[in-house]
C-alpha cells in the first residue's frame, strides 16, 4: 500500500513540474505604419505554477534571425514588465520605424529544450513602385496619343501595380466616375515560403495588385476625359498613377440603336430615339419614310429644333449631346395603322452618309386610351349596375 502511495505521489510530482510558463499572446500596437512610427510588440506569458518549470529563455526574433535581445540597436528598446502576479510582459519597441523593419517578428519561449513561438508581421507602408494600365491585354504607355475607339464597342480594362507594402488600392476612373476600386480583399500577393533552420515561416517580400473592368462601353459622353489608373497605399499619399485618352475613329457617322421597336396599337405619341456619334463633326441628319400613301421627309436641321410634316403626324428633332455625340428623337402621332412601316434615319459628315432603319411592330395590344377600352369600361359599369339596381332596371 505505502509504496503504490509512493508511486502515484511520484507522478503527480512528475506532472506538476512539467507545468511550466506559457505564452498567452504576442500582439502589436498597429501591424501597418508608416516610416517615422513607433511599434510596439507585447509578449505576454504565463509565470510558472509552483514547482513548476522555473528555467526559462525568451526571445524576440525578426524574419527569425535577428535577436533583439543579443543585438543593441539605438532605434530598438527591450523591456520586462513584472508587476503582475499572474503573467509577465516583455515589451520591444522600434523607434522612428523603416522600411527594413517590415517582417515577421516571433516571440519565442523556451523551457525543458521545448521552444514555442508567437508570429505577428508588421508592414511598414511603401507606395508601389510600377504601375501598367492594359486594353484588351494591350499595354497602353503613359502620355502616349491618343487611342481610338469605337463608341459602344466594350473593351477591357486592366491596372497591374508591383512593390507596394501592404498591398496598394486601385482605382480606373474615366470623366470623373470611379469603374472600379480594390482594396485588400480583393488583391493578391506573392508569397515566399522560408525556412530558416527547422521552423517555417511565411515572409511577404512582393505585393502585386490588379484591379480588372471586364466590360467597359466606350461612349464618348465625356469628351477630352482620360481613362486614369491611380495606386496609392495609404490614402492621403500621391501614389502613382498612368492614363490615356481615348478618341473616337474616324469615319462616317456611326447609328447606336434597335432594328425593330414595339408600340401599342392607337399609341400617342410614340418616339424612337437613336444615338448617333460623329468624327468629324455631324453636317447634315433627316428622317425619311413611305407611310404606304406617301413619301415623307423632316429635316433635322437647325440642331435642337422640332420640325414636322405639315399636319404634324410625325416630328422629327437632333439633339447635340456634345460635338462628336447626338441624339435623333422621330415622334408619331399616332401608331394607328403604323405597323410594318420602316422608318430611316439618314446622317451625314465629310467622310460619307449613313442610313440606319427602324421597323415598327404592333404588340398586338390596344393602348389604355383606345376606344375599344373605353368601350370595355363601358361594360363592366353597365354590369356592376345591374347587380347593384336589379329591380330598378
Amino acid at each position: 500500500m505505502f509504496g503504490k502511495t509512493l508511486l502515484l505521489l511520484s507522478h503527480l510530482l512528475f506532472a506538476v513540474v512539467d507545468i511550466g510558463a506559457e505564452i498567452i499572446s504576442f500582439r502589436a500596437n498597429k501591424t501597418v505604419l508608416k516610416q517615422g512610427d513607433e511599434a510596439v510588440l507585447i509578449c505576454e506569458f504565463s509565470k510558472p505554477l509552483p514547482f513548476g518549470t522555473k528555467y526559462h529563455i525568451i526571445k524576440f526574433y525578426r524574419n527569425q534571425s535577428l535577436r533583439f535581445d543579443e543585438e543593441e540597436i539605438d532605434r530598438f528598446d527591450l523591456e520586462t514588465e513584472d508587476t503582475d502576479p499572474v503573467a509577465t510582459r516583455m515589451k520591444l519597441t522600434i523607434k522612428n520605424v523603416e522600411l527594413g523593419d517590415s517582417g515577421n517578428y516571433s516571440c519565442s519561449l523556451m523551457q525543458n529544450h521545448v521552444t514555442t513561438y508567437r508570429f505577428q508581421y508588421l508592414a511598414v507602408e511603401d507606395e508601389p513602385d510600377t504601375i501598367q494600365f492594359f486594353l484588351n491585354d494591350r499595354e497602353i504607355v503613359n502620355g502616349s496619343a491618343p487611342v481610338k475607339l469605337r463608341p459602344n464597342d466594350a473593351y477591357r480594362l486592366r491596372c497591374e501595380t508591383t512593390g507596394s507594402n501592404p498591398r496598394a488600392n486601385i482605382s480606373i476612373m474615366y470623366g470623373g466616375l470611379t469603374l472600379v476600386l480594390t482594396n485588400v480583399s480583393n488583391s493578391s500577393a506573392i508569397l515566399r515560403y522560408d525556412r530558416p533552420g527547422n521552423l517555417p515561416f511565411l515572409v511577404p517580400v512582393e505585393y502585386n495588385t490588379t484591379a480588372t473592368v471586364d466590360r467597359w462601353v466606350f461612349t464618348a459622353d465625356t469628351l477630352s476625359s482620360a481613362l486614369t489608373c491611380s495606386a496609392k497605399v495609404n490614402i492621403n499619399a500621391s501614389g502613382i498613377s498612368t492614363s490615356f485618352y481615348p478618341e473616337i475613329e474616324d469615319g462616317a457617322p456611326l447609328f447606336v440603336c434597335n432594328d425593330t421597336v414595339y408600340a401599342l396599337s392607337n399609341q400617342k405619341d410614340f418616339s424612337i430615339n437613336c444615338t448617333l456619334y460623329s468624327k468629324p463633326t455631324l453636317s447634315k441628319a433627316r428622317f425619311f419614310f413611305n407611310t404606304g400613301k406617301a413619301n415623307l421627309s423632316i429635316e433635322g436641321y437647325p440642331w435642337g429644333q422640332e420640325t414636322s410634316t405639315a399636319d404634324r403626324s410625325y416630328r422629327g428633332i437632333v439633339k447635340v449631346v456634345n460635338d462628336l455625340k447626338f441624339i435623333m428623337t422621330l415622334t408619331i402621332s399616332s401608331t394607328d395603322t403604323k405597323a410594318n412601316i420602316k422608318f430611316n434615319f439618314e446622317a451625314e459628315n465629310d467622310r460619307g452618309i449613313t442610313i440606319h432603319s427602324v421597323t415598327l411592330m404592333d404588340k398586338g395590344m390596344v393602348s389604355f386610351a383606345s376606344p375599344a377600352k373605353s368601350s370595355l369600361k363601358t361594360l363592366m359599369l353597365a354590369a356592376v349596375l345591374v347587380l347593384a339596381f336589379p329591380r330598378h332596371l
